[in-house]
């Protein structure tokens, strides 16, 4: 003779709230960025202005966002190696669209190259990206117009943030950022 085993009401209720807690409680999501005052920064109140919007969203939906601060190209490395859920704010690329994908903008900018008044009484003219070929260009390693710069054959110095290419602006080590 088999034997057949019920599940009583106590059980099925503890079960129930079980499940139900667990779904009450906010679930960790990792997130990586990297330092861009003022819409992420490590070191500003709420992390800035994009983390406040991204930290908002996550928490209506029921996750509590774990920020992790990176350099750029190490946050996307993290995020093609499923080390952390998503990495932002990121500029839409076509290279990156095959890898990624993409939330509606949050907001929009544009490019602007910087240069020292030392050296240049006005800011060098050019149509086309070639034709900085001749200038000494400062840049962040793994920013958006990397692929952009590296297509065309213009060698940027790299380094890892906005300070260190000013600072290299400000010495003039190099002509433009």
């Amino acid at each position: 003779m088999k034997k057949h085993f019920t599940i009583g009401p106590i059980a099925v209720c503890l079960l129930l709230f079980s499940i139900t807690l667990a779904c009450a409680q906010p679930r960790e999501i990792h997130l990586a960025t990297g330092d861009w005052p003022p819409y992420t920064s490590e070191t500003m109140a709420g992390y800035g202005e994009f983390t406040r919007i991204v930290s908002a969203v996550f928490k209506e939906m029921g996750f509590q966002p774990v920020f992790h601060f990176y350099p750029w190209k190490r946050a996307r490395k993290k995020t093609a190696a499923g080390e952390v859920f998503a990495a932002f704010p990121y500029v839409e690329t076509e290279e990156k669209k095959e890898r990624y994908d993409f939330s509606d903008p949050v907001s929009h900018t544009t490019g602007k190259i910087f240069y020292c008044t030392r050296r240049f009484s006005s800011p060098p003219a050019f149509n086309q990206l070639k034709d900085l070929e001749s200038y000494i260009i400062g840049g962040i390693s793994g920013y958006w117009y990397d692929p952009i710069f590296r297509k065309e054959n213009i060698p940027l110095y790299y380094v890892n943030s906005e300070k260190q290419s000013f600072l290299m602006l400000r010495r003039e080590r190099v002509d433009l950022v």
